[in-house]
């Protein structure tokens, strides 16, 4: 019997973040995203994070059936290892996209807010369907900004996660291997 506790701890985590999302989308909260992140970059995140996860996850299984392999010999453990571990790079790469795109959305927010309702410039204070609208325009601009920053960060923070407990299990095994 092999224990697979790289995976999972990677299986547990996945499955905070898996009920955690179940929870918003009972609550409706993730149609709601579409409401309030105009330019999608949110879905786009979100996208990106499951995709990676996934690819994560199988990472994580390969290097656990690796550990748990005692007929591989400790020069070809190493250079599988290796280049597990360059690919795992990929998941670093995603962790940072996500944390761009959220700072995207969130000049783009802000772009909305200024740009939006014709500009401040024609605003006149004795006209309120214009002051409406300018106010509304706003709301939607600071929404896409918080939303895909808020995205952009959580999700983030999770792949840095998954990253960080593949990356440290690969080193530990390489230390071994070394020794």
């Amino acid at each position: 019997m092999t224990s697979k506790w790289l995976f999972l701890r990677w299986a547990l985590l996945i499955s905070l973040v898996l009920a955690f999302n179940l929870i918003i989308m009972a609550l409706g909260w993730f149609m709601e995203i579409g409401n309030l992140d105009r330019t999608f970059i949110s879905y786009t995140i979100i996208i990106i994070f499951w995709a990676i996860t996934a690819y994560s996850g199988f990472l994580t299984w390969k290097v656990d059936c690796l550990i748990d392999d005692r007929h591989l010999g400790p020069i070809m453990l190493g250079q599988t290892l290796d280049k597990i571990e360059h690919q795992a790079d990929n998941i670093k790469y995603a962790e940072n996209l996500s944390e761009r795109l959220g700072m995207l959305g969130t000049v783009c927010g802000f772009l909305m807010m200024l740009l939006g309702a014709g500009g401040f410039s024609e605003i006149q204070s004795t006209d309120p369907k214009k002051v409406m609208q300018l106010i509304e325009q706003l709301g939607v601009g600071l929404s896409t900004a918080f939303l895909t920053t808020l995205v952009g960060a959580v999700c983030g923070i999770i792949l840095g996660i998954q990253h960080r407990n593949l990356s440290r299990a690969i080193e530990r095994k390489m230390d071994e291997i070394k020794k």
